[in-house]
């Protein structure tokens, strides 16, 4: 006999959230808030469609939301999957579905995610002082996460024998767990906990806890806090921060966050000609050292320099950025097999150094008004064990060491751009640009001997437009051409009409086509009407 198997997938579960927030001020000294947030999917509001059959004079109620039917035979190797549709004309027109055979349906555990349920709730505060020149300002949260509610609630019974295998009522034979199951109970309506799949099992860590009561409080695995001072005085805005989220904090209303992190951020802003000159100072140290299970903890560290002048209308601006960021694993030393003879080379100290710089030059001419910008932009790595990896691969001994992470395997980027705009005094804007981009691509031959290629792609491009019947019609135009040097030249051209033919509405026509190395490699038409309410 056959065991016939229905498999659910495809579907979203629907999430019901509450989210609530009180908020107090106290003569503009103090001001801070409560929240709480819980999300939950309620995997009894799948949309379902019915369908009635029966299968050997046994009726069975079918979901249409099915995708689809997986039939095992016993015995066999062979899975045939059927449809829906094709079940409904089987068990209807023929004997596919023979006596004896037995028909399973899931009521859960299906095959694409189980419902979750996240709650997290805190608080945040807020301090200022001399005319708010200083602002304190701190917050904290915690989070309670189940990954599938299907399993319900706990018992105690399970509780005890969690962490040991004990059934003495007590968690790491120290806990007493006996009104851990009245207490799991009064809370199901708030959240369903669940040991096997909740994240965290518990708030703190109980060994770190009988360690160091403070750090375990100050490292609970699901909590999110920052300490944050900021302060303005004499054209400096100085800003002092710490942040840090647990490994284990996960918050379904911001499911981007990072977590496994701490911070620690201190940059000073400082403005100076009347605001017309801004200099930006950072340093930010990031690590995910949070727990003594981390092996090689990543630590990095970013020193920034930002600063742009703007001396004012008609005068040229000018930008420039400078960035390193130094990223360290811990590691000191090679991994070696059990005679000694080095096998991998795990270690990690580089550095990135990233340039950007721009200036923007307005001209005022006796026909035509013109803007001139110019950008440079450079991103590099070094390895700061370059010369020692080296001087360790040219020994025969050492030779073959696989630097198994390959931290410099990455790629290098520089760009110039240049941009010339002209508006002139009858009705027609033209645009010239000029580009060039080099990526240095890092590789491994066969020997694991590092090597570079690069590419080079130049561009240049115009575009114009011009505008008749009081700027009501303008025509647009452009042309462009990229090569890499080598193999690839891409030529491309566009033409544009823009009608203004009432008041609020616009007809738009656009065409383009792209042509590389003699064959057309794209080209499109485009026609368009807006009305602006």
């Amino acid at each position: 006999n056959r065991i016939i198997k229905l498999v659910r997938k495809g579907y979203t579960f629907p999430r019901n959230i509450i989210a609530t927030r009180a908020d107090f001020s106290v003569f503009n000294l103090f001001k801070g808030g409560f929240h709480f947030y819980k999300a939950k999917d309620d995997f009894e509001k799948i949309d379902r469609t019915y369908i009635d059959m029966k299968v050997n004079n046994k009726k069975y109620t079918w979901y249409q939301s099915m995708i689809s039917l997986d039939t095992i035979l016993t015995g066999d190797s062979i899975k045939q999957e059927w449809s829906i549709s094709e079940l409904i004309n089987k068990t209807e027109n023929d004997s596919s579905i023979l006596f004896g055979d037995s028909v399973y349906i899931k009521k859960r555990d299906w095959g694409s995610g189980t419902p979750k349920e996240n709650l997290v709730l805190g608080f945040d505060f807020e301090t200022a002082l001399d005319n708010r020149r200083i602002l304190f300002q701190t917050g904290w949260n915690t989070s309670f996460t189940n990954s599938n509610i299907w399993a319900g609630t706990a018992n105690k019974d399970s509780l005890d024998v969690l962490m040991d295998t004990l059934q003495d009522g007590k968690l790491l034979e120290k806990y007493d767990v006996s009104g851990v199951g009245d207490f799991i109970d009064n809370f199901e309506n708030i959240f369903t906990i669940h040991p096997l799949y909740m994240s965290p099992i518990l708030p703190l860590d109980p060994i770190v806890a009988e360690e160091n009561m403070v750090k375990a409080i100050l490292n609970m695995p699901a909590s999110a806090y920052y300490l944050r001072l900021k302060s303005s005085y004499a054209f400096n805005n100085i800003l002092i921060q710490y942040r840090q989220h647990g490994s284990e904090y996960y918050s379904f209303g911001n499911p981007y966050l990072t977590n496994n992190i701490r911070e620690f951020t201190i940059n000073n802003r400082l403005s100076a000609l009347g605001r017309r000159l801004m200099m930006v100072v950072g340093y930010v140290y990031k690590d995910n050292n949070l727990s003594e299970t981390v092996a090689n903890p990543l630590a990095t560290k970013t020193l920034s320099l930002n600063t742009t002048l703007v001396p004012g209308s008609g005068a040229p601006s000018f930008t420039f950025n400078i960035k390193t960021i130094g990223r360290e694993n811990g590691i000191d030393t090679l991994d070696y097999d059990k005679y000694g003879v080095p096998i991998g080379d795990n270690r990690e100290d580089s550095k990135a150094f990233t340039v950007m710089s721009s200036i923007n030059i307005p001209g005022n001419f006796k026909y035509f008004t013109s803007t001139t910008s110019i950008n440079i932009n450079s991103l590099k790595f070094s390895d700061n064990l370059a010369e020692e990896r080296s001087s360790y691969l040219d020994k025969n001994k050492y030779k073959n060491v696989p630097r198994t992470d390959l931290i410099m395997l990455k790629s290098e980027t520089q760009s110039v751009s240049g941009t010339f705009s002209a508006r002139f005094n009858f009705p027609l804007k033209a645009t010239f640009s000029l580009n060039q981009a080099k990526i240095i691509i890092p590789l491994l031959d066969s020997n694991d001997e590092l090597y570079k290629i690069e590419n080079i792609w130049n561009n240049i491009g115009t575009t114009f437009q011009y505008s008749i019947f009081g700027n009501k019609l303008r025509f647009n135009a452009g042309l462009d051409y990229m090569t890499n040097g080598k193999s690839t030249n891409i030529y491309g051209s566009k033409f544009g009409i823009d009608w203004d033919a009432i008041d609020k509405l616009t007809f738009s026509f656009f065409s383009m086509i792209r042509i590389s190395n003699g064959e057309i490699n794209s080209s499109g038409l485009n026609l368009s009407s807006g009305y602006r309410f």
